[in-house]
C-alpha cells in the first residue's frame, strides 16, 4: 500500500483561548549540532534531513512500547525588531500502524502569526520518499467550516496509507508579528521523544527573557554569533512520553516547556506583570466609550430606582450577559484588540474582550469603578510559577471595585447563566492580571463556597403490588451545574427537552415511553436551568419471585469514582468545590417489608468526602437512601 497525502486550508471558529492541542503537541526536538542541528540551512531555505540519517536512527528499547516515536523535533526562534521567525522541524516514526486510520497534522495561523511555508515527506523503510506537493492544497470556504468573524486558518496535512516504520518528517515556518503569538516550546508530549532542541537567536541590543516550566530556564549553550546575534540552546535526550490519567489536572501543567518573552511591540515592556499590564491597558482603554448617548442612556435607564451600587452592578451585568450574544472575532488584530464598546452595543454580539469593554463601560456611565482583567483559564493549566508573557493569558474579566468595603467583585460576562459574584468553573483559581494603572500584579481568583455549587435530588419511588414502580424526581441546582446542564439543554442539536432530560436522569432512556414521562422545566430562552421536574414509571422494578428491588434503575448514584487499584503519578483534580445530596425515598406496597439492606458506604478521598446510607422507616416498609458528597479544594 503505497502513501497518500494532502494539505487543505481550512477557516476555522476558533476561540481567543489558545488551548494547547493535549494529542498532538509535536513541539520537540535533536541535539546533534550548534546552529541548525538537523535542519540544513542555507540563508532563509529549510532542508530536509538525509532519508539515510533517518532511516539509521535506532530506537531505544526504553521509548519503542507505542505505536510511534518522534525521532527529534526542533524549534528555531530567529528573533528581530518587530517581528519573529519561527521554524518547526520534526519527524516521527511509526512504529506500528494502524490500519485503514489516516495520521492528520494541524497547522493554526492568524494575520499576527502567518505560515510562510510548509513542507512534508513520507520516506518508507526502503528508502523511498513521497513529498507533498504544493497543488495538493485545497482551500475550504468560510461557509463550509462555519467560521465567521475571524481570518484564523487550520492548515492539515493528512497522511493515509502509513505502514510499520514509515517516517514523517514536516517543516513549517512562521512569521510571528505579536509577542501574544510567541510559543511555548515543550520537551514532553504523549509520545516517547528520542531528542529535542530549541535555539533562540536575537541581536544584541534586543531585550528578551526566557522564563521555564518544569525545567531550568539556563540554557545548555550560549553563543555569539559572527553577525554579532546571541544565540541560546536547549537539548535533551531520550524523554518518555507522558501518560494521561484518569481525574488529574491538564497536562500543560506537568509538561516542561521553555517560553521566550520579548517586545515585538514597539516601545512595550513585557518582562514584568506591571509592563504588560501598562500596554494592555493602553490598547483597551481606547475601546471604552463612556461618553456616547446611547451607553449613558441604557446605563441610567438600567439603574433607575436601584438601592445601592450592588443593585445597580447586577442590573448592569444581568442586562450585558443576556443581551449580547457571546461570537468569537479575531480578524485584523482583534484577536487582541476589542471593539468600541458603542459597536458591540450596537451590534449585540462581541467576544470576551468585546463584552467586558461594554460592562466596563457601562458601569463607569453610572459613577462605578471598574476595569478588564487578563485571565489564564484553568482548562489550559495554571503554571507554578506562571510565566511573566502576555501569551500566558487566553480570556478577559471584569473587576468592579466597590466604595467603603474595598472589596473587589470579578464578573464574567460570557457566562450567561452566572449569578452575581459567581465565577464559572474555568475561572475559579485562575491567574488573572487587573488592568488598571495601580495594577498589583499576578493575582488568584476567588473559588466559590461549596454551598454555591450544588446539586440536590429528590427521588421517591412506590411500587405497586405488581413489582411496577412511579418515580417522581425533583431536581434543584446551584453554581457550575446550573451553568453546565443549562448549556447542555441550549445546546441540545435538534432533541427535545424530553429527550436531553431522559438521557440525563433515568437509567433506561431507551425502555421508558416517551409518553410516560413528564417534565417540569423552564424556557430556557429566557432563564437559566435550576429546577426540574419529572415522573415516569419503570416496569418489573421489583422482582416478584427473588423478592429483590433493582435500585440500578434509578441513577440516584452521582458519585466520581477511580478506577479500581489505579496507580497515580499525578494528583486527582475534581474541579472546584461541589456538594451533591441525593435522598431516595423507596415504599413498598402494605404487607411488604424489607429484610435485608445494601451496607453503608462510608469514603474519604482527602479531597472528597463521600457516604451512602441507607435506613428504614415506617415498619420496614420506607426505605430511605442518603448520598452525600463533598469535593474539596485540592
Amino acid at each position: 500500500m503505497g502513501y497518500k497525502g494532502s494539505i487543505f486550508i481550512l477557516k476555522g471558529n476558533l476561540h481567543m483561548k489558545p488551548v494547547i492541542k493535549r494529542l498532538a503537541l509535536f513541539f520537540l526536538s535533536f541535539i546533534v549540532f550548534h546552529a541548525c542541528a538537523f535542519n540544513v540551512c542555507a540563508g532563509d531555505s529549510v532542508k530536509f534531513v538525509s532519508k539515510d540519517r533517518l532511516l539509521k536512527m535506532s530506537v531505544p528499547d526504553s521509548l519503542s512500547s507505542g505505536n510511534e516515536v518522534i525521532l527529534f523535533i526542533e524549534d528555531i526562534l530567529k528573533i528581530d525588531k518587530g517581528s519573529v521567525e519561527h521554524i518547526k522541524h520534526f519527524a516521527k516514526k511509526v512504529l506500528k500502524a494502524e490500519k485503514g486510520v489516516a495520521y492528520p497534522f494541524i497547522f493554526t495561523e492568524s494575520n499576527v502569526n502567518k505560515i510562510k511555508s510548509i513542507r512534508a515527506r513520507v520516506i518508507t523503510p526502503e528508502g523511498k520518499v513521497t513529498e507533498v506537493k504544493k497543488k495538493e492544497i485545497n482551500t475550504i470556504s468560510d461557509f463550509a467550516s462555519y467560521s465567521f468573524f475571524n481570518d484564523y486558518k487550520k492548515k492539515i496535512i493528512s497522511f493515509s496509507g502509513i505502514e510499520d516504520d514509515y517516517i514523517i518528517e514536516i517543516i513549517v515556518k512562521r512569521e510571528i508579528k505579536s509577542s501574544f503569538a510567541l510559543p511555548f516550546m515543550v520537551f514532553q508530549d504523549t509520545q516517547p521523544i528520542l531528542s529535542r532542541r530549541v535555539s533562540i537567536e536575537y541581536p544584541s541590543d534586543v531585550k528578551i527573557k526566557i522564563s521555564a516550566v518544569r525545567m531550568s530556564s539556563k540554557p545548555d549553550e550560549t553563543l555569539s554569533l559572527k553577525n554579532g546575534n546571541n544565540l541560546l540552546v536547549w537539548r535533551r535526550d531520550n524523554i518518555p512520553a507522558l501518560k494521561p490519567e484518569s481525574s488529574m489536572p491538564p497536562v500543560e501543567e506537568f509538561i516542561p516547556a521553555i517560553c521566550p518573552v520579548t517586545s515585538i511591540e514597539s516601545g512595550a515592556d513585557f518582562t514584568s506583570w506591571s509592563g504588560i499590564s501598562e500596554w494592555y491597558r493602553g490598547i483597551i482603554e481606547k475601546s471604552m466609550d463612556t461618553s456616547s448617548e446611547e451607553i449613558k442612556n441604557l446605563a441610567m435607564g438600567l439603574i433607575d430606582g436601584a438601592g445601592g451600587d450592588e443593585e445597580k452592578i447586577k442590573r448592569i451585568y444581568d442586562w450585558v450577559k443576556r443581551n449580547v450574544w457571546y461570537l468569537t472575532i479575531t480578524l485584523g488584530d482583534h484577536g487582541i484588540v476589542p471593539h468600541n464598546a458603542s459597536l458591540c452595543l450596537k451590534n449585540r454580539y462581541g467576544d470576551c474582550k468585546d463584552k467586558s469593554v461594554l460592562l466596563v463601560s457601562l458601569l463607569r456611565a453610572c459613577g462605578i469603578d471598574a476595569s478588564p482583567v487578563l485571565v489564564r483559564t484553568t482548562d489550559i493549566g495554571v503554571f507554578d510559577p506562571p510565566v511573566v508573557s502576555p501569551a500566558y493569558f487566553n480570556h478577559v474579566i471584569v473587576a468592579v471595585f466597590t466604595e467603603g468595603d474595598g472589596d473587589t467583585t470579578f464578573l464574567d460576562p460570557v457566562c450567561s447563566s452566572c449569578p452575581y459574584g459567581v465565577l464559572p468553573e474555568d475561572d475559579q483559581r485562575a491567574h488573572a492580571l487587573i488592568i488598571r494603572e495601580d495594577s498589583k500584579g499576578l493575582i488568584t481568583l476567588p473559588i466559590n463556597k461549596m454551598e454555591d455549587n450544588e446539586a440536590r435530588i429528590k427521588i421517591s419511588i412506590r411500587i405497586d403490588s405488581t413489582g411496577n414502580a412511579n418515580v417522581d424526581s425533583d431536581i434543584s441546582l446551584a453554581g457550575s451545574y446550573c451553568t453546565e446542564l443549562t448549556g447542555v439543554y441550549k445546546n441540545r442539536s435538534g432533541l427535545s427537552v424530553e429527550d436531553i432530560t431522559r438521557f440525563l436522569f433515568t437509567a433506561d432512556p431507551f425502555g421508558i415511553r416517551k409518553d410516560a414521562i413528564k417534565i417540569e422545566c423552564p424556557d430556557l430562552t429566557r432563564e437559566e436551568l435550576r429546577r426540574i421536574k419529572l415522573s415516569y414509571s419503570i416496569p418489573g422494578m421489583l422482582d416478584m419471585d427473588k423478592r429483590i428491588v433493582f435500585m440500578d434503575a434509578v441513577p440516584f448514584n452521582i458519585s466520581f469514582s477511580l478506577p479500581p487499584g489505579e496507580k497515580r503519578n499525578y494528583p486527582v483534580e475534581l474541579g472546584k468545590p461541589h456538594r451533591r445530596i441525593v435522598e431516595v425515598n423507596l415504599i413498598v406496597p402494605e404487607g411488604w417489608r424489607f429484610v435485608e439492606l445494601p451496607e453503608d458506604e462510608v469514603i474519604d478521598g482527602g479531597s472528597f468526602r463521600y457516604s451512602l446510607k441507607f435506613h428504614p422507616a415506617v415498619s420496614y416498609t420506607h426505605l430511605r437512601a442518603h448520598e452525600t458528597r463533598h469535593d474539596l479544594v485540592c
